[in-house]
């Protein structure tokens, strides 16, 4: 099952795959509880979603959390427990410039992951910021 996030105004999309779509949830659900509250179905594609206003003050509460760095934590704290899990995603493991692939030394990991975190979440407010509000379908 795909998501697709969408301004429900314009019908302008976010383009993002499920693992980043699970990921962003996640993490909006932790850094703004109360706002996030109002979308009681973030992992279905069933039309739930936030207005405006609600859009408008997640992407503040989640630019907070870049300012500050919380992200930076959240996201190293998270890599720690995809290890664990044995459930890193591979572009985190692998150069995919190269071809074939080359696998990255383990050091250069949490960083790249920590990267793609940080620059999703930048996408997502974005839009939040943009959006009349959104709906997941």
């Amino acid at each position: 099952m795909g998501f697709d996030i969408v301004n429900s105004a314009s019908n302008d999309q976010f383009p993002v795959g499920k693992y980043w779509w699970v990921t962003l949830a996640d993490y909006s659900r932790y850094i703004a509880p109360s706002v996030t509250a109002a979308c009681r179905y973030w992992y279905t594609n069933n039309g739930d979603g936030l207005n405006a206003d609600q859009a408008h003050k997640l992407g503040a509460e989640l630019q907070r959390s870049v300012d500050d760095g919380r992200i930076d934590d959240y996201a190293r704290q998270l890599f720690g427990v995809l290890c664990k899990e044995r459930s890193v995603p591979d572009f985190v493991q692998f150069d995919q410039s190269d071809f074939p692939p080359r696998e990255l030394p383990k050091h250069e990991h949490e960083r790249r992951f920590v990267n793609e975190l940080v620059s999703e979440v930048q996408r997502f407010i974005e839009f939040l910021f943009a959006c009349d509000g959104f709906e997941i379908l």
